[in-house]
């Protein structure tokens, strides 16, 4: 079974998906078959008669993957709205059975493909897809080692803690949490790696500095390599080992 991981944010622009990107590139590099998926995604648009997301554009490509982009993102949707939202506006009935059977059919037929598969949240943990069934829900029900990306700012402190105890309360193992500077970094981001050493046991990764080009994969899977990354990601598995299978 390949190793899996899951990328979430404290919020929306936290630069998940930047991170994510950079993630895959980076283990692309060191030779491992990456598989990427975006689940979810709203605010998709319309090409050669399907909804596609941006998002999973940027992550194939940093993946270097041939899968298809029903297989990336099974569940995609119109409007820029959280998930179930956008299901409502764009009048698609999602039952909560059926969307848990598309995400896990499309997360298999990756995990089978690839050494590892890299999963991206959409907005937080607790964000909706159906009515009482979250993202976090999914990334639960799939067994995936988590890590949380974090704007590097004031405030972040509050947001990566309840990030943790929601992701906890769900038996997800986080496996690390990155500060990612997406803007001009405040005052508090000169402090926020070491008050979360107070406030965490959990590994953290001192701010990724604001990228002139975040979608340049090579360096942003540069910036993350010198950051440390690797140590969170987890046991990757043997690559000659898995040829020989």
């Amino acid at each position: 079974m390949a190793k899996s991981l899951f990328i979430t944010g404290t919020d929306t622009d936290s630069g998940k998906t930047v991170i994510t990107c950079g993630i895959a590139r980076m283990l692309k590099r060191k030779g491992y078959s990456v598989g990427v998926m975006k689940p979810v995604a709203s605010g998709c648009f319309e090409r050669d008669g399907l909804l596609v997301s941006d998002d999973s554009i940027k992550l194939k490509k940093a993946a270097q993957s041939l899968d298809p982009m029903r297989v990336i993102t099974p569940i995609a949707l119109e409007h820029p709205l959280s998930p179930h939202m956008s299901a409502r506006m764009d009048g698609v009935l999602m039952p909560k059975d059926h969307i848990s059977r598309l995400i896990r059919e499309a997360f298999e037929i990756l995990a089978s493909e690839h050494d590892i598969v890299i999963v991206e949240g959409v907005g937080g943990l607790l964000v909706p897809i159906c009515d009482n069934y979250t993202i976090g829900d999914i990334a639960s029900e799939l067994g995936l080692d988590t890590i949380i990306v974090a704007r590097d700012r004031l405030g972040m402190i509050n947001h990566t803690l309840l990030t943790v105890e929601a992701a906890q309360k769900r038996n997800m193992k986080v496996n690390g949490i990155i500060l990612n500077c997406v803007n001009e970094p405040d005052y508090a981001a000169v402090t926020n790696a070491e008050a979360m050493s107070y406030t965490t046991s959990i590994p953290v990764i001192e701010s990724i500095p604001n990228q002139a080009d975040p979608y340049d994969f090579d360096k942003v899977a540069d910036a993350l390599e010198g950051a440390g990354v690797m140590k969170i990601i987890g046991d990757l598995p043997d690559i000659e080992t898995e040829i020989l299978k």
